[in-house]
């Protein structure tokens, strides 16, 4: 999908800013890893996905992706690079799209996996040993190790597709070792031993140098020399990288702070399926079935959302995973383990009801671990998934993926606090109602657009407890979820209660009453907050006049068809006439018109000069 040439010189920007935050050499890695996936599109479309889409895997137009048999989901921005005519050009990322759970779309070849000996053949024919010797190549091997033998073949083959003519100084050695490194992660060898120096030592500094056009140069030239080691179809590729799907992370860091990733987002997806595999097949004979039988939860309903355990041992998923072959990095990549301070690996979830939290595609992105019921104080109630590849609890909603079919046929969303109330609300109301939860944080509005484009533009219904802590976050998520839902609402439960309580205590049927018929405005809560923060001043006129100057601006920036209800419900609580509250929402609506400098009327002033007949 072509957008013309508007926008052309904000992307040349946008390009030339990222380039100049280039600067350590963990940055220049990072970019040759993403040069390994867009470096085809070119060095500045390179940088523009880098910065618009940090963790992109594959992006294609719409058109495109449609073709392939896969959706773009709904909701879901662009990445704005520049087509082979200049023109501005709007594609998407494999992440952002639905359809084909296992497409065969990234494979580097089609010639199918290739042992790895056929890929230390690979690389020796690159570097011009003989690979026609396996000898050759084992006895580098068990001198070296295979770390050390696979760098030092790609800077071989390196050197001899640069030939005579490399970069001068610094630059020569630093194009060298990205063509090895591009070759290495190309076919899948271990890149940790290649180092590379600051970029301002060999690019240039001197802000009035042109250094952003010497890096630009050097990576035309990095990738041309890499390209032409496969270039020539006689030597075999195995193919090292994988389909995958998940959820692409909204990190918006600057070039200059994104870090180096550490694993493909194939390999971690394939970990925590085997994880999530692991967990369900040593639940039999743990706690957690009959805690959760006890709770509402039977056995049907465990399998549904894939409930399992995590042993109480610090290495039983970790020494699992080993015996499946996956190497440390990729376990500690996956956020399934930590380093102790020893550096041994150790397992993040131990004594645990473990509940998968699964990307919008349906693969696991990460876990949600709850405490057994007998733990002690200091021990969290619920532990999630470390940030990786994939998961980034503010992008994530445990969920939404199990509730997407309900959600699509008309079921209200029911924003929750733990994984355990949001399948307490799934299980209540035959359908009408879809819990979904933050994965322990609070509302963000990536949760929200997630939210908006699974559910459409309907209602929307807040359960929150009724202490202090669950009203601050009721008041918090109602600008966020305002801007997907025309009018959240919300069900305030008494203190120390639940929705699972309420499953529990009084069943499926009481706790869909609650929903049904206890919602009302969240906005609401957001005016009953204010007034109270008022309240030891209420006994006095000018105290009155205070807070109604303080709670104007919040009515006034509500929409329009709930004006009239807050202004009813305030001067109700504050004792002042319809026309006093009316007057005071009216001057800050047009404040702020006056300061957005809109032309545009009013309609909230509008809306609440007229008397409420709805007031409680």
């Amino acid at each position: 999908m072509a957008d013309g040439v508007a926008g052309v010189e904000p992307l040349a920007a946008l390009a030339a800013a990222g380039t100049a935050a280039l600067r350590t050499g963990e940055q220049w890695r990072s970019l040759l890893f993403r040069t390994e996936r867009f470096g085809q599109l070119g060095f500045t479309n390179t940088m523009l996905i880098w910065a618009q889409c940090p963790d992109a895997i594959l992006v294609h137009d719409y058109a495109t992706w449609k073709r392939l048999g896969r959706q773009v989901i709904r909701g879901e921005q662009g990445i704005r690079i520049l087509g082979d005519s200049g023109q501005v050009t709007t594609v998407f990322d494999l992440l952002q799209t639905t359809g084909n759970p296992q497409p065969a779309l990234i494979k580097r070849a089609e010639n199918g996996e290739k042992a790895d000996a056929d890929r230390w053949q690979t690389l020796a024919g690159l570097a011009r040993l003989n690979p026609l010797n396996p000898d050759a190549v084992s006895e580098l091997i068990d001198r070296e190790g295979e770390t050390a033998a696979g760098a030092g073949l790609a800077r071989r083959a390196a050197a001899k597709l640069i030939g005579g003519h490399p970069l001068p100084g610094l630059a020569g050695q630093v194009e060298g070792e990205s063509v090895a490194f591009l070759i290495a992660l190309r076919l899948g060898f271990d890149t940790s031993l290649f180092r590379f120096p600051f970029v301002t030592s060999w690019a240039g500094s001197d802000p009035r140098a042109p250094a952003a056009r010497t890096v630009a140069a050097a990576w035309e030239r990095i990738t041309s020399a890499a390209g032409r080691a496969f270039a020539a179809g006689d030597v075999p590729v195995p193919s090292v990288t994988r389909p995958v799907t998940g959820p692409r992370l909204a990190a918006k860091d600057s070039v200059g702070a994104l870090p180096e990733p550490t694993a493909s987002a194939g390999e971690v997806v394939r970990a925590l399926e085997e994880a999530q595999q692991f967990f369900m097949s040593v639940a039999v004979g743990s706690w957690v079935p009959g805690y959760l039988a006890g709770r509402g939860f039977g056995a049907e309903v465990q399998a549904q959302w894939g409930a399992g355990y995590a042993p109480a041992g610090w290495g039983s998923l970790t020494g699992h995973l080993r015996g499946l072959g996956y190497s440390d990095q990729l376990i500690e990549a996956a956020g399934l383990a930590r380093r102790s301070a020893r550096g041994t690996l150790y397992d993040v979830f131990r004594d645990r009801a473990m509940f998968p939290v699964r990307s919008v595609n349906g693969t696991v992105a990460g876990f949600m671990g709850r405490a057994a019921p007998d733990a002690g104080d200091g021990v969290p109630k619920y532990l999630n998934s470390a940030g990786s590849v994939l998961y980034r609890k503010g992008r994530m909603l445990f969920g939404l993926n199990e509730q997407r079919d309900a959600l699509a046929t008309g079921a209200r969303p029911v924003l929750v606090e733990g994984p355990l109330d949001a399948i307490a609300v799934s299980l209540a109301g035959g359908g009408r109602h879809a819990g979904v939860a933050p994965c322990g944080t609070a509302l963000t509005g990536d949760q929200v657009k997630l939210l908006g484009g699974a559910a459409g533009a309907g209602e929307v219904l807040v359960v929150f407890d009724g202490d202090q802590a669950g009203i601050k976050a009721a008041v918090r998520a109602h600008d966020l979820l305002r801007s997907a839902f025309p009018q959240p609402m919300a069900v305030r439960l008494a203190a120390g209660d639940d929705p699972a309580s309420v499953l529990r205590s009084r069943g499926p049927e009481a706790l869909a009453r609650l929903l049904d018929e206890e919602a009302h405005p969240l906005a609401d809560v957001v005016t009953d907050v204010a007034v109270a923060g008022y309240e030891r001043w209420l006994g006095t006129i000018e105290g009155k006049f205070n807070a109604l100057q303080a709670i104007a601006p919040l009515i006034a920036a509500m929409p329009a068809d709930g004006v009239a209800r807050q202004v009813a419900r305030v001067a109700g609580a504050l004792q002042l006439t319809h026309a006093e509250v009316t007057t005071a929402v009216t001057d800050a609506v047009s404040a702020r018109w006056s300061t957005t400098r809109s032309t545009s009327p009013p309609q909230a002033a509008q809306v609440a000069a007229r008397p409420s007949r709805r007031a409680s």
